[in-house]
């Protein structure tokens, strides 16, 4: 029942948006497919893997120009990103308390962002290869999705909720306010 009242509260373009980014993503990885071939002069570069911590994609020279150019176009990107949610947040308090599915300007500013950054990301690859390989951990991309994620559930859970949509009811401390003991996890409902 929830999930009807959702799509009929969505608006069009909202719903437009959404296919239009599911066609995006497989057009641009069919395009990334395409055009991998033209990268065959930096790959026949790459050493083998020799440890844990390699990462086999990584050029084996460094490039001062390439890495200051694509530390600029990530920071900007970061930036740009972390600039719009901000944004968002400011300027969106009906929404936190009824919250919209319709598509706003801020939605589609991030997803502009978002798109300019995935072309350059190709761009930046077919003439420098490296981006930050040079300079961050292979682990370091696996971390900061999960970062990204994590920060992005606490920001919505009042909104749409954690779990199936289902929003977190708001619990009162009463077990902090009626003991002097030590907080536990039995304190706080839920937990």
């Amino acid at each position: 029942m929830e999930v009807k009242k959702r799509l009929e509260s969505t608006s069009k373009p909202a719903v437009y948006v959404w296919f239009g980014s599911i066609i995006f993503a497989v057009l641009f990885t069919i395009l990334i497919w395409i055009l991998g071939s033209n990268l065959d002069h930096f790959t026949a570069t790459l050493l083998p893997i020799n440890n844990l911590n390699h990462y086999y994609w990584k050029l084996p020279v460094r490039n001062f120009w390439t890495m200051a150019i694509v530390w600029g176009m990530y920071i900007s990107n970061q930036l740009l990103i972390w600039g719009a949610i901000y944004w968002a947040q400011k300027n969106l308090t009906k929404e936190k308390i009824n919250p919209t599915y319709n598509l706003t300007k801020y939605n589609v500013a991030v997803l502009s962002i978002t798109v300019f950054f995935i072309f350059l990301h190709l761009i930046q690859t077919h003439i420098w290869f490296d981006g930050l390989a040079q300079d961050v951990p292979i682990i370091t991309s696996q971390g900061s999705v999960i970062l990204m994620l994590a920060i992005a559930l606490v920001l919505l859970n009042p909104v749409q909720g954690l779990f199936l949509g289902k929003k977190q009811e708001n619990h009162s401390l009463q077990g902090l306010q009626n003991s002097s003991a030590t907080p536990t996890c039995t304190s706080y409902p839920g937990l």
